[in-house]
């Protein structure tokens, strides 16, 4: 949804140690995610109907299977945040309840805690 803010998180998470790799739409995601396995895939929809129809194709795509699926998305009503909680991401975060550096550090817990 967001490129400078997709270019800012990927530049926070490549100085984080990480490797990071931006799409600039979910076509784009899902070639990339046809030839690389990724640990996290972070989702930034501009609806949650996009998020909702990404992730149901990420269940079918063995490459993404085991990874931590996160949507960062704006604020929205209660119906919108509730279909997105019926995604199968495993993390969902609202735009603007952590800085940029919370959102690397509690992705780094929470693949911690899922390959536990």
């Amino acid at each position: 949804e967001d490129p400078d803010l997709s270019d800012i998180l990927s530049k926070r998470f490549i100085a984080s140690g990480w490797e990071a790799k931006n799409a600039k739409n979910f076509e784009q995601s899902e070639k990339e995610l046809e030839k690389t396995e990724f640990d996290v895939i972070l989702v930034d929809p501009e609806t949650e109907l996009e998020a909702t129809v990404f992730l149901r194709k990420l269940q079918k795509n063995k490459n993404a299977k085991q990874a931590l699926k996160i949507i960062h998305t704006t604020p929205a009503d209660r119906t919108a945040l509730h279909d997105l909680e019926k995604t199968n991401a495993d993390v969902l975060w609202i735009k603007g309840t952590l800085s940029l550096n919370d959102v690397v550090k509690k992705t780094k817990t929470f693949l911690e805690q899922t390959k536990k």
